[in-house]
């Protein structure tokens, strides 16, 4: 694995797991929706306002998985602190097990831009707050960027029910207090990752890069993907089937040959509106399917920033996350033969 190859392995991990905590750790709403605050919060009862109450004081909202290179266990753990009724300042802490430890570590700032309301902003996971619609189920992480994460929650109580989380060794059900969410994006969210310009910017066939999104069924080629070249099948229309190819690189000679072998794969691209007026539309890859169609090649996205073409990543409306409170997490870890945390 080479390393650009790393690097979007890990952006989709980030984006895809982190989102499961308490926020999603990169992104932003398609029109950077502010999550604007109601006065009268959601009732304790209501998922939101059980998801609230499950991130103060010494609770908090997150997922875990273990073992890694470096720990035995990492939990990604948000917590809530309020600053109106219905507004909650969002601190994430990663929880690392080392033995019989627990130690706080901290989150790697992030990179690229999310699209926020006046186009394509720097990231930011800092001064995060998390805004309580006031009817139980809908809420919002905004960003200071202006970009917004927009959900609508679901909750199930866990007790009694089997662990079904993976790596767990010791037969069980949880008890009293055990609780799951179902976070739902209620709006889609981009972030698009540019790279060194304009080694790892989207070329044209002719290996020249581009300043504009390709238009439909035209053949271009991604140099950090690790590189690939998209030719296009048939007549366009709003979307175009493409073949994958692998190539060494996206010059011009490389990007011929590329198209002299078997594809790897075909997807689907399509001309998607955001619904932003900075950033109207992005390209969006869906449908990937073949011998070796690469994991990070559904729901990647292609996007213009700084007079450049640049690869990116999307999450639709009705794409779930889950998260688990203190008591359900502890739980599984007592079963994995690891310490709860304190």
């Amino acid at each position: 694995m080479n390393v650009t190859q790393i690097k979007k392995s890990a952006e989709m991990l980030f984006f895809g797991v982190l989102a499961g905590a308490l926020i999603v750790g990169c992104g932003g709403g398609a029109g950077g929706g502010t999550g604007v605050a109601v006065t009268t919060p959601s009732a304790s009862t209501t998922p939101v306002g059980s998801y609230i109450a499950d991130g103060q004081g010494t609770s908090f909202d997150g997922w875990w998985l273990g073992p890694t290179s470096a720990q035995s266990a990492v939990v990604a753990t948000g917590t809530l602190a309020a600053t109106t009724p219905t507004v909650f300042a969002i601190t994430d802490t990663p929880k690392l097990l080392s033995g019989s430890t627990w130690s706080n570590g901290t989150l790697a700032p992030p990179s690229g831009y999310d699209l926020a309301p006046a186009g394509w902003t720097l990231s930011t996971n800092t001064g995060m707050t998390f805004v309580d619609s006031g009817n139980g189920i809908n809420a919002a992480v905004n960003k200071t960027n202006g970009a917004s994460y927009q959900y609508s929650f679901a909750k199930t109580n866990l007790a009694g029910a089997t662990f079904a989380s993976t790596g767990i060794t010791t037969l069980g059900s949880y008890t009293t207090g055990a609780s799951e969410y179902i976070m739902t994006l209620t709006a889609p969210y981009y972030h698009l990752s540019p790279g060194t310009v304009p080694a790892n910017a989207i070329t044209g066939a002719s290996g020249i890069a581009l300043s504009v999104l390709p238009a439909l069924g035209v053949t271009f080629c991604d140099p950090t993907a690790p590189a690939v070249v998209y030719q296009g099948m048939g007549l366009p229309t709003p979307s175009a089937n493409y073949n994958v190819y692998n190539t060494t690189s996206c010059s011009s000679g490389n990007i011929t040959t590329a198209l002299g072998t078997a594809p790897i794969a075909t997807v689907l691209i399509s001309l998607v509106s955001t619904g932003n007026t900075a950033v109207p539309n992005v390209l969006r890859l869906s449908n990937a399917i073949g011998s070796a169609p690469p994991a990070w090649m559904n729901n990647s996205i292609y996007g213009v920033q700084a007079g450049y073409v640049w690869w990116g990543v999307t999450y639709p409306i009705g794409t779930s996350f889950v998260s688990k409170n203190k008591i359900a997490i502890n739980q599984e870890l007592v079963a994995s033969g690891l310490p709860a945390i304190p």
